[in-house]
């Protein structure tokens, strides 16, 4: 059981939405499985899976031309932007970056590519989609963890979690005009355009807090903070996802909801966007084992079809996305939803359909044994269910690039281009080491 619970940790499935202008009513969720070597493509029409790009190991960020041409994606293992065609999903080129990426984005004109770097002392670079060239590296103030381009498209806005900072770059000029430091980590953010077009509001989520911050872009503060509703059953989830309980954000493109995820109450909560009063939630599903309470589905990225009536969850520690019909709320021409009427003229919305990704598989690499980790060095969080592609250098989400010493198998410290370790295979050591209390065996394979 134990076994079963770590494969259903650590995976990240990031959602994405692409209307095909070339083919009439055609609507593509793309799923980047960060913790697999491939991007399932689900068509909007039928909750079904309708292609698998393959040959990109722990693809992050995505984003499209848009003509629908070319697909973007982060590479997190070989610190790449892997460009692919759309529609056969072959690759086109690997732009190098200028080092570890995390998400991305595109401007209106889909001209440049920019892409949040994760490593400090923090850069956006900059991909010309004409030349395939990194063009620029822009200078922030800390790592970044995700990247938008304003719906006007006249500005890019990062955040990062470390210097709790959003910086605000001029998309003509590239160079950053504003910031605005926090209390907290910055996380996944959403963006509402006023009557204009123009950007109104930054809607924030920030580490350790299960719910998001106002902040208004004109005035360039933080206006309010909105917890989210305590959760009314308890979830047994990853200890290590506590840091960021809310992550997931979107604001429905008719304008008229916000829609946040929350893992402690493994559900999704909806709020009317004009006054940030809440409609309802969307209990997500849960994983039941003999013995045990029930286990979030980790909800993590939040997208739309163009036309607001559905909305897709990625659940990361489920391998599955959940498809929500949107409530019908007396608006003309809205389909109607499966919809319980709650006290306080809240809603209760029923997902129509969930959908599992399968399980990665990956090449075998050039060496394998059974090695020792100490928390400093194969940090859990990092590390997904079953076998893991790293980047170079510093790994994912913080890891280290380096096998103890005195590891079976190994004389020295070994500096690796990738690493997978299989967590099923855990053996636990007394503790004691100097290293930490934290000391493992595990069955690993790295290519140096």
């Amino acid at each position: 059981m134990q076994a079963l619970l770590r494969r259903l940790r650590h995976l990240w499935l990031v959602l994405a939405l692409a209307p095909l202008p070339a083919e009439a009513g055609t609507v593509r969720i793309y799923v980047t499985n960060s913790a697999g070597d491939s991007i399932h493509v689900i068509d909007a029409a039928t909750n079904k899976v309708v292609q698998v790009i393959r040959g990109i190991e722990a693809a992050h960020g995505i984003a499209f031309a848009p003509d629908a041409s070319r697909v973007y994606v982060s590479d997190e293992a070989d610190g790449t932007l892997d460009v692919f065609d759309r529609k056969t999903g072959t690759p086109i080129k690997k732009v190098p970056l200028s080092d570890h990426p995390n998400n991305i984005a595109i401007t209106k004109d889909g001209g440049r590519v920019v892409v949040g770097i994760a490593r400090d002392p923090g850069a956006l670079d900059v991909i010309d989609t004409a030349s395939l060239t990194r063009t620029n590296s822009i200078r922030v103030d800390g790592p970044l963890h995700n990247v938008y381009v304003t719906p006007d498209g006249k500005y890019v806005i990062t955040g990062s979690i470390r210097t709790k900072t959003i910086t605000v770059i001029d998309v003509a000029t590239e160079r950053p005009v504003w910031e605005l430091k926090l209390d907290r980590g910055i996380r996944p953010m959403a963006i509402e355009a006023g009557p204009d077009g123009s950007t109104r509001r930054i809607f924030v989520q920030l580490s350790d807090f299960d719910g998001y911050a106002v902040v208004d872009f004109a005035a360039r503060s933080e206006t309010a903070r909105v917890r989210l509703p305590e959760p009314s059953a308890a979830f047994e989830t990853d200890a290590r996802r506590a840091s960021a309980p809310s992550h997931g954000i979107g604001v429905a493109p008719d304008g008229r909801t916000l829609w946040v995820t929350s893992i402690p109450s493994n559900a999704v909560f909806v709020y009317s966007l004009q006054d940030l009063k809440l409609l309802g939630r969307a209990a997500l599903p849960d994983l039941r084992l003999p013995g045990r309470g029930p286990i979030a589905a980790v909800p993590n990225w939040v997208t739309f079809t163009p036309d607001s009536k559905t909305v897709y969850i990625s659940n990361a520690g489920l391998r599955s996305v959940s498809a929500i019909d949107e409530a019908d709320r007396g608006h003309s021409g809205r389909r109607g939803a499966e919809a319980d009427q709650h006290p306080g003229d809240t809603r209760q919305f029923r997902a129509r359909r969930h959908r599992s990704c399968p399980a990665p598989s990956f090449a075998p690499l050039t060496h394998r044994a059974r090695v020792f980790q100490s928390g400093s060095f194969l940090e859990a969080n990092c590390l997904p269910p079953e076998w893991n592609g790293l980047p170079p250098r510093s790994g994912a989400s913080g890891c280290s690039s380096r096998l103890v010493a005195g590891s079976p198998g190994l004389t020295k410290l070994e500096t690796f281009s990738k690493l997978r370790c299989d967590w099923s295979s855990v053996q636990k050591l007394d503790p004691g080491d100097s290293f930490s209390n934290r000391n493992e065996l595990l069955l690993c394979e790295w290519q140096t």
